[in-house]
């Protein structure tokens, strides 16, 4: 039972740690593309239960299937995640929005013309016994010999 209480606090310990660390870099990048010089203010940088949680979440399960070939611990997994979620947020932002924000989202196609309850002007079949309407020849494009299914027959 303390083993597992141990690993559960080393667990969020480590991703404290990592989203400590991926804030600080953060920072470091906007300042620099701020055109600022970089400096370390530990003052301005915090924390909240959202920047921990996903490293939290990756250690519950890197024990499990399709994870658990990697035999990370769960302390690495939970800096890890910590840090590249914390460190990156800013580029998964507009993913996890689901493409609002800084990024425009694709335009929908055109959509396709909706199917109407009016019979089409090329309708040349009687329905009632299967042949072609007075006047009519047919339809207006007959398939290809030799296309379409053929039954299997040796």
């Amino acid at each position: 039972m303390f083993r597992r209480l141990r690993l559960l606090v080393a667990t969020v310990l480590f991703a404290a740690l990592g989203a400590l660390a991926g804030r600080i870099i953060a920072d470091i990048r906007r300042q620099q593309a701020a055109g600022e010089t970089p400096h370390l203010d530990i003052d301005s940088i915090t924390l909240r239960p959202r920047d921990i949680a996903p490293g939290v979440v990756a250690a519950m399960r890197v024990n499990g299937p399709p994870w658990s070939w990697l035999h990370a611990p769960p302390w690495l997994a939970a800096f890890a995640v910590s840090f590249a979620t914390a460190a990156f947020a800013r580029e998964f932002g507009p993913r996890r929005r689901g493409g609002h924000g800084e990024v425009a989202p694709i335009e929908p196609a055109e959509p396709a013309p909706a199917w109407s309850a009016a019979a089409p002007e090329s309708a040349t079949d009687d329905t009632a016994n299967g042949t072609p309407a007075a006047g009519e020849d047919g339809p207006a494009t007959e398939p290809a010999a030799g296309s379409g299914f053929t039954a299997f027959t040796q």
